[in-house]
């Protein structure tokens, strides 16, 4: 079984990394429906983890109204937000 502090430790690496093929074979090792092989032999990622298709439609209008609005300029910074909700992320 693993322990708390093996799962964090591999989480941290995950995490930190700089070295895509870390990553990569982390990936095809947890998503291997979503990595296939190509002629020349390297991964090669699919497009997307899901289909637009099996997303439910309240999901994706929910998607599309926030598209139209970062498209409209009607978005809020990072820091902007964090102020907004800093309460619900004190520890």
């Amino acid at each position: 079984m693993i322990t708390p502090t093996e799962r964090n430790k591999i989480t941290k690496v995950i995490l930190t990394t700089q070295d895509e093929d870390v990553i990569r074979k982390i990936e095809s090792i947890i998503f291997p429906e979503q990595v296939s092989k190509s002629k020349k032999g390297r991964k090669e990622e699919k497009e997307s983890l899901l289909d637009w298709n099996e997303i439910p439609d309240k999901i994706k209008k929910s998607i599309e109204i926030g598209l139209k609005q970062a498209k409209a300029g009607q978005t809020l910074s990072h820091k902007e937000v964090m102020k907004k909700y800093k309460k619900w992320l004190k520890k």
